[in-house]
């Protein structure tokens, strides 16, 4: 039995319920995306970030972040246009529960049956919601309990928030990560009964904000990068992207997409080196395919530009002192055409 399937009838049925509620309300005429609040986990007291989805008439649902350093993906989605390979990217890193309304022909097999199970019938004609758990570079996959039990307390407690403050929705304007952020926080009685209340929290991200540092490195891969010719105006594009085209199992309880760690050179486009990464999270890996590209080059060029933070702190340490600088920025389009086409050819196989 897929175990979805095992989770009790129950906690499926009243996740089923709160949607349907959700929809009917249809709490996006009053919020949109741009309105931002937490709603805290009456369990594990983390606060998830959530947002209605629906006022542009083309997606309606409603996502929730988990926990507050995700904040900052939301800037990105508000910051990326929909359909675009940016917006894909964007979209994996996420780590969210969503609620999508769908119709019946863009069910999965999995969605049809827990539908089954329930015998659910939607009160709206073809209001058919879909559950999803997003995890950094994974697909997304149906929630598991404790999940359900979460989204559920957030569907319900979003129409009351919604329906409390619909005349001043512009109380809820997103203001950046570090800003203050409307809370409904959880308080457990010790007979059981949960207690709400409403309040305004300063993001714990805004103590974290500081200037990025590391320290410079003296290893066997550094010295092979400072015995390399330094070349003026050389500027090479190094990127970490997710490839969507295939899904691996690397051992863990749910499938990954690999990423491709590319390097390119900027001025011809020519492809210096790449490496396709099942574990991607481990540095030493990237780290090694980089400074064996600066070998096969045969230099260290003046300028390395890249959108991921993460491959700026791997690779700024191991150039340091070099006269190389290593700068992030927020479109490398060279690596998007090349992940464009990456893509295609892997879709043909």
């Amino acid at each position: 039995m897929q175990q979805y399937l095992e989770i009790p009838r129950e906690i499926w049925s009243a996740l089923y319920q709160a949607a349907d509620q959700y929809f009917s309300a249809q709490p996006w005429k009053h919020f949109d995306d741009t309105h931002l609040f937490g709603i805290q986990d009456p369990r594990t007291k983390d606060v998830s970030y959530c947002c209605v989805l629906g006022a542009a008439e083309s997606t309606y649902g409603l996502l929730a972040y988990r926990g507050e350093r995700p904040l900052s993906q939301h800037q990105m989605l508000l910051d990326s246009n929909p359909g675009s390979f940016e917006f894909t990217q964007t979209f994996l890193k996420l780590n969210a529960l969503i609620v999508l309304r769908s119709s019946r022909e863009t069910l999965t097999p999995e969605d049809a049956d827990v539908i089954r199970l329930l015998g659910f019938e939607p009160e709206e004609r073809e209001t058919w919601p879909q559950f999803r758990s997003l995890v950094p570079g994974s697909p997304p996959i149906l929630p598991d309990t404790e999940e359900i039990l979460l989204l559920t307390e957030i569907l319900i407690q979003t129409l009351d928030i919604v329906e409390h403050n619909k005349d001043k929705p512009w109380r809820f304007a997103y203001n950046g990560i570090y800003g203050t952020h409307f809370v409904r926080m959880a308080e457990t009685t010790p007979v059981g009964e949960i207690l709400w209340s409403d309040e305004w929290v300063s993001s714990p991200l805004a103590s974290e904000c500081s200037a990025p540092s590391f320290k410079i490195k003296d290893t066997p891969l550094v010295q092979r990068v400072r015995s390399l010719p330094f070349r003026t105006q050389a500027c090479l594009y190094v990127d970490l992207r997710w490839v969507t085209s295939c899904c691996v199992n690397n051992g863990g309880s749910r499938p990954v997409f690999p990423k491709l760690f590319v390097v390119l050179k900027a001025d011809t486009g020519e492809v210096a080196g790449f490496e396709l990464f099942a574990d991607h999270e481990n540095d030493a890996l990237i780290e090694q395919r980089f400074v064996a590209t600066l070998d096969e080059l045969g230099y260290i060029p003046e300028h390395i530009f890249t959108t991921s933070s993460r491959v700026q702190d791997i690779i700024a340490p191991l150039v340091a002192g070099t006269g190389c600088r290593v700068r992030r920025v927020g479109l490398l389009p060279l690596v998007d055409d090349f992940m464009a086409g990456l893509d295609q050819f892997m879709q043909k196989w």
